[in-house]
């Protein structure tokens, strides 16, 4: 793997890449509006990036084991991110602050 993300253009003319994980990207979900990127990697974080420039906008931090997937909630202010560490995470989409855990599962999510 090469620890990156990839969004390919439906016109087959071109695709932008999302670098900066350490490790592998396991999911990644597109915003509503289509201008961010959400990506899960097995480095224990979740990337926001500007879909048309692959500009990394900031990291979500807080896992303690793989991200296994990530969403956008259909407002588009909230994004979720799932992970090994048997939690779910809401994120502002706007300021990356972690809004709140989600725990009671006895596996990883």
């Amino acid at each position: 793997a090469d620890y990156t993300a990839r969004l390919w253009s439906v016109t087959g003319k071109g695709s932008v890449q999302f670098s900066g994980h350490n490790a592998a990207v396991n999911a990644a979900a597109i915003r509503p509006q289509g201008d961010l990127v959400l990506t899960a990697s097995s480095d224990h974080s979740a990337g926001l990036w500007r879909a048309e420039s692959g500009e990394c906008v900031g990291v979500l931090i807080g896992h303690i084991a793989p991200v296994t997937s990530a969403s956008f909630a259909c407002d588009s202010l909230w994004a979720l991110t799932a992970s090994s560490d048997q939690t779910t995470r809401l994120w502002s989409a706007e300021t990356l602050a972690c809004l709140r855990i989600f725990q009671g599962h006895s596996a990883g999510v």
